[in-house]
């Protein structure tokens, strides 16, 4: 299994982190370029909410992915298949906790990951992997709203 847990604090409401965290095409416009993630497109109708289906393009493949906890503005968790090459490679489940105090935002963001049938066999490969595209995510959350702020 693949567990990773993120903590930071950035310098806005926890309704507006947590807008941004929901928000998922607007992914396309504050994630740098890069990394694993090229697209991510919501597929489902309708404002986010629990049960809101996803798309998100990666690189060799997609990860079709679901809002599976959506409390705002503290608590939303994803639930996600991830296909490489067109082959099930990972099931992820990120989630983001937010608490704030003074305007501020603490933002707990843990991912966790089981690797599917053969992938099983290079975990330790996507761990590495898996890690820093959280800590992107989680740096570029932050950037996008801090920048914004000023």
């Amino acid at each position: 299994m693949i567990h990773i847990e993120i903590d930071t604090d950035i310098n806005r409401p926890a309704e507006e982190v947590f807008d941004r965290l929901t928000d998922l095409t607007g992914y396309n416009d504050w994630m740098p370029d890069g990394g694993l993630l090229l697209r991510s497109t919501q597929t489902s109708e309708g404002p986010v909410r629990e049960g809101t289906t996803f798309l998100d393009t990666i690189r060799r493949g997609v990860a079709r992915g679901e809002v599976v906890e959506y409390q705002k503005p503290t608590r939303v968790a994803f639930r996600q298949t991830v296909h490489l090459l067109g082959m099930r490679m990972l099931e992820s489940q990120p989630r983001y906790e937010l608490s704030e105090s003074n305007g501020k935002t603490h933002v707990h963001h843990v991912a966790e990951g089981n690797c599917i049938g053969v992938f099983r066999l290079a975990e330790a490969v996507f761990k590495p992997i898996a890690r820093a595209e959280r800590e992107r995510t989680v740096r570029a959350l932050k950037l996008s709203l801090e920048r914004t702020s000023r």
